[in-house]
């Protein structure tokens, strides 16, 4: 199942995600407190979730959205 997914993740441990998009329409804002908030659209897994949790506390409000 395809979502949307956002999250907001320290710099130094997204930054790769500049270089490698996560998909084609990923969005990155980055944040008055130099944070970066990554909007993308994705495959739901438990890869997906892994792979957020190996940002430990770099990684936060993480939202996933169903697609119609």
């Amino acid at each position: 199942t395809r979502i949307r997914l956002s999250f907001r993740v320290d710099r130094d441990a997204g930054l790769h995600l500049l270089e490698s998009p996560l998909s084609t329409d990923q969005k990155v804002v980055t944040l008055p407190d130099g944070r970066l908030e990554i909007t993308t659209t994705v495959v739901d897994s438990d890869m997906l979730d892994w792979w957020l949790r190996g940002f430990g506390g770099a990684v936060s409000d993480i939202e996933k959205l169903g697609m119609a």
